[in-house]
C-alpha cells in the first residue's frame, strides 16, 4: 500500500479549457519570436533611418515593445505551469492583454519605419 489518499491519485482537472491552453502555447512561441523581432528591428532602424528623431522614437517604441513581449512570454509560461491554480483564469487574461498590448505597440513602429524609408 502506498499510503496515498484516493484524492492524490485522481487527476487534478485544469481550470482553463483545452482551447485556451492551445492558445497559450501559440502565444508562448509567438511572443518570444516577436520579442526577438523587436530587438532585431532596433539594429535595422539605425541602418535605414534617415532622421535621428525617427530613429530615437523607434528605439523607445521597440525597447518597450520587446519588454512587453518578454513579459507576455514569462507570464504565459507561468500560466501553463500553474494551470491547476485557483487564480489561473485571471492570470490567463493578463497573458492575453500583454500579448495584445505588444501587437498594438508594433503599429507605431511600422508607421515610423514607413516614414523613415520614404
Amino acid at each position: 500500500m502506498s499510503g496515498a489518499t484516493p484524492m492524490a491519485d485522481a487527476a487534478v482537472p485544469d481550470l482553463i479549457t483545452e482551447h485556451r491552453i492551445q492558445i497559450l502555447m501559440r502565444v508562448l512561441s509567438t511572443s518570444g519570436t516577436l520579442a526577438g523581432l523587436c530587438l532585431t528591428g532596433l539594429g535595422v532602424v539605425h541602418i535605414i533611418a534617415k532622421s535621428e528623431t525617427v530613429s530615437s522614437a523607434v528605439d523607445v517604441i521597440l525597447a518597450v515593445d520587446s519588454l512587453v513581449f518578454i513579459a507576455a512570454t514569462v507570464t504565459c509560461f507561468v500560466a501553463l505551469r500553474f494551470r491547476h491554480a485557483f487564480w489561473i483564469r485571471g492570470f490567463v487574461n493578463l497573458v492575453e492583454l500583454l500579448f495584445l498590448a505588444g501587437l498594438v505597440g508594433m503599429l507605431p513602429f511600422g508607421v515610423l519605419i514607413l516614414y523613415a524609408v520614404l
